[in-house]
């Protein structure tokens, strides 16, 4: 096992290699600089996978998915997902454009003022739900009076009896 000294001075030997060697860079740029712009190629690259990918989580892949949608104040949106079964699990999650007040402009993802319709997404309500859910469609609907669902994304899983 090694001694405290000795990780000390491996790490400081693998350290000053890595900024010796990328000072000696042909551009005459900061090594850091390096550094820095493949930190923010990365997070770029990651924001564009979190567009594209599908949750799964401890579900798995959704049988239904609508992908991103726009839904207006007061409407009502029906989505076709022919599973043939009403015995589904249902999962609506809203996005939205948000800024100002000297913060950057960003898109957030959020299930703000989900709700039913009697309560949350009535005529006057704020928010979104889903209702009517048969074999093959889903109704979406936002209220009159929300902000904060421009978007919406319904994924839907069958639910199947576990194995005896």
């Amino acid at each position: 096992m090694l001694k405290k000294k000795q990780v000390v001075a491996i790490v400081s030997i693998a350290l000053a290699c890595f900024l010796v060697g990328t000072s000696m860079a042909s551009d005459g740029g900061s090594p850091w600089n390096k550094v820095w712009d493949a930190i923010y190629g990365l997070e770029s690259r990651v924001g564009a996978l979190e567009e594209q990918s599908i949750p799964q989580g401890f579900m798995g892949v959704p049988a239904y998915d609508s992908g991103w949608f726009s839904i207006d104040q007061n409407e009502d949106i029906t989505l076709t997902h022919n599973l043939n079964t009403d015995e589904l699990f249902v999962y609506l999650i809203g996005r939205s454009h948000y800024g100002g007040f000297g913060s950057p402009d960003f898109m957030k993802i959020h299930q703000e003022d989900y709700g039913d319709l009697d309560w949350v997404c009535g005529e006057a309500g704020h928010g979104c739900c889903w209702s009517r859910l048969d074999n093959t469609t889903i109704m979406v609907r936002r209220g009159g009076n929300d902000e904060g669902w421009s978007e919406a994304r319904v994924m839907i899983w069958k639910i199947q009896e576990p194995p005896t």
